[in-house]
């Protein structure tokens, strides 16, 4: 698998400041080796499971399903909170990479990242 994301704030970070938390950014994941039934997955406010299955709890979590046995069921997580988009892996065999490293825990996000599976 191999994703970019790509977000931006719907207001100026001056107006934020001022009316208290920040709203959620408009945010799109995109699909680059074409793995998926879509090439773009808008970001909603539920966290998004990527993993060969979809999530079984469709209420509290969207999901992008890849076909491909490098995938673990359940591979790893993003979510939105304190102002920026985060990713987890979730035990997967292979790992989750941000820009070719690795990750160990939750790592945050930046405008551009690419997410890999080994």
């Amino acid at each position: 698998m191999m994703f970019v994301i790509f977000w931006q704030f719907n207001k100026h970070q001056d107006d934020i400041r001022a009316s208290g938390p920040a709203h959620e950014p408009e945010a799109m994941l995109v699909d680059l080796n074409k793995q998926t039934d879509r090439e773009r997955y808008a970001l909603s406010d539920k966290p998004t499971m990527i993993g060969r299955i979809p999530a079984n709890d469709i209420d509290r979590y969207d999901s992008v399903v890849i076909a491909d046995v490098t995938i673990g069921r359940r591979h790893a997580v993003l979510d939105f909170h304190d102002n920026a988009f985060w990713i987890q892996d979730q035990g997967s065999v292979n790992g989750t990479y941000v820009n070719g490293h690795r990750i160990e825990g939750e790592r945050r996000l930046q405008d551009g990242d690419e997410i890999k599976s080994a």
